[in-house]
């Protein structure tokens, strides 16, 4: 069973793959809207593991 603790760690390991494609995005020239979209992911996936560290206790 996946606890809230697990999610947190695997959304963690999301924030920074997210990190990694925004900066591979921006040096290959990519639009300053796909890379407004991949800013928005990245808030989408902070903010689940914020609240997956809320529902596990964790501050």
């Amino acid at each position: 069973m996946t606890t809230y603790s697990d999610l947190r760690k695997t959304l963690l390991q999301a924030m920074r793959d997210a990190e990694d494609a925004y900066i591979e995005m921006r040096e290959a020239g990519a639009s300053d809207e796909d890379l407004a979209l991949g800013r928005r992911c990245e808030d989408v996936i902070t903010t689940a593991w914020r609240i997956a560290g809320g529902l596990a206790g964790e501050t």
